[in-house]
């Protein structure tokens, strides 16, 4: 944490007209290995959720840049680490994805979280004394299982005029796909198998829907879903259990949260 902390310092001792684009790293290259189907995958979702208070007339400059250096350095560390198969980010998030088929790998995981949460703390104390709004940053944590886009392929009506794939022969077996600039009428799913992807991918953005719950209410600034929870607690039950805190929210969705932060 000592490289952060002369990060912060070097942002806040310099003129904001000195500052060039910020450094990233050659090796920091996504990494996408071969997997099998239907496995465990795990999302972290870094959501900067007052991004408004960093840019504007009134914000201030450097106030803006120790946020994007603190998205620029949590983005590093995700990169950093093998097990994420890939990262992405954006003005107000930082996501990133890894194959985890087991509470160890899952765990490994989770250690990108704690630092990344322990970051918020040292660029939330600079943002204070600088008299600057500080950041209020949330992380989700979901682990899920692959889903592929179709379970099977799917036939055409060919005598259905609507739909692009009807001059096929009627006894001709085909999945039902339309081009990007065609409308088609019909119910299929328009899907190919050149659109699945490598790795998995959470339909439902769970991670991203716990970011935007954490830190907010009464909730602390790590929610993790159930799914994580479980496999966490096999390899260390006695930490998990005495540092993450269930909630039940609406439709008996059970989450855990909690604030865990690098131990000096």
């Amino acid at each position: 944490m000592k490289e952060i902390l002369d990060k912060i310092q070097t942002i806040l001792s310099t003129n904001t007209e000195d500052f060039s684009e910020p450094y990233v790293e050659d090796e920091m290259v996504e990494a996408y290995d071969e997997f099998e189907m239907e496995e465990l995958y795990t999302d972290i979702y870094v959501l900067v959720r007052n991004i408004d208070e960093f840019y504007g007339e009134n914000a201030s400059q450097k106030a803006a840049l120790l946020l994007e250096s603190f998205l620029l350095e949590s983005m590093v560390l995700l990169k950093k680490d093998p097990e994420n198969i890939v990262v992405e980010s954006g003005e107000f998030y930082v996501k990133a994805t890894s194959f985890t088929p087991d509470g160890e790998v899952v765990l490994s995981v989770f250690e990108d979280v704690v630092l990344i949460n322990s970051m918020i703390e040292y660029y939330n104390d600079a943002l204070a004394n600088n008299e600057f709004p500080q950041m209020e940053i949330g992380i989700g944590f979901a682990t899920f299982v692959k889903e592929d886009m179709f379970e099977e392929d799917e036939e055409c009506d060919s005598d259905d005029e609507s739909c692009c794939c009807h001059n096929h022969d009627e006894t001709e077996e085909h999945t039902c796909h339309c081009g990007d600039d065609e409308e088609c009428d019909c119910e299929h799913d328009h899907y190919s198998d050149e659109d699945e992807e490598d790795y998995g991918i959470d339909f439902n953005n769970t991670a991203l829907q716990l970011a935007e719950l954490a830190n907010s209410d009464d909730l602390d600034p790590i929610v993790m879903n159930d799914l994580a929870y479980d496999m966490l607690i096999e390899v260390d039950q006695s930490f998990f259990e005495s540092h993450l805190e269930a909630v039940s929210l609406e439709d008996d969705f059970v989450v855990y949260h909690g604030n865990i932060v690098v131990e000096e």
